[in-house]
């Protein structure tokens, strides 16, 4: 009697991997009418495997609270965990939890380059960051989710603007809170621009002295006329 083997995840490289090889039944199910939770999204420059511990902490000092970590090259901090210890795990539900994205090894990424000629592909190290975050990102949020708990992401700008082309793939909505903060800002500016005009036109004052400075330089045009008449 023959075995079958069924394997079950949530991530989409080993998916298409396994379709690649041909020999496995593949199949995908999908929600995409469901709304999706939000993951506050901080894409900084400055990140990077070196100085992500340095960005959790400040993360940690604006939120109120105990805040676990995820990430790499985080050991020397309390409560963390790397991406793939947290894999699974069911005891970040009900937390508020930080994760960072870097770009991966240079080994890493030249393994999924060897998959994407493999493949035929070219975005197979781009989908893996994003398996990475949607597993990180369900360990409080999608059906773990309990309560009014906060998933916030720090990622490398550069890696989540490489990001782009392949963010459907994201289980959960990344929303730039740098873009949000910008917009505010750029909101704040208009308003007081538009305050100051209408101050200007509301004062009578100097409605009246724009009007004796135009009548002025009227008068002066018109006796430069006469003088040169003469």
């Amino acid at each position: 009697m023959a075995h079958k083997t069924a394997i079950l995840t949530t991530e989409f490289v080993p998916l298409i991997l396994a379709e690649r090889a041909g020999s496995w039944s593949t199949t995908c199910l999908d929600a995409p009418h469901l709304p999706k939770d939000v993951v506050s999204t901080r894409p900084n420059r400055s990140l990077n495997t070196r100085s992500a511990s340095l960005h959790v902490e400040a993360a940690r000092g604006d939120i109120s609270g105990p805040v676990l970590a995820i990430g790499n090259r985080l050991k020397h901090l309390d409560d963390v965990d790397t991406h793939a210890s947290a894999k699974g795990s069911n005891a970040y539900i009900g937390k508020d939890v930080v994760q960072t994205m870097t770009m991966m090894a240079p080994e890493q990424y030249a393994e999924h380059q060897a998959l994407n000629a493999w493949t035929g592909r070219v975005d197979l190290a781009r989908i893996a960051h994003i398996d990475q975050f949607n597993q990180t990102a369900g360990r409080n949020l999608g059906f773990r989710k309990s309560g009014n708990v906060s998933h916030q992401l720090l990622i490398n700008r550069r890696l989540f603007d490489c990001l782009t082309p392949v963010i459907s793939y994201a289980r959960y909505d990344m929303m730039d809170d740098c873009v949000e903060v910008s917009q505010k800002l750029q909101r704040r500016k208009s308003r007081k621009a538009e305050s100051k005009k209408a101050t200007r036109r509301r004062s009578p004052k100097l409605a009246q002295l724009a009007k004796m400075l135009k009548a002025d330089q009227r008068r002066q045009q018109l006796a430069g006329g006469l003088t040169t008449r003469r």
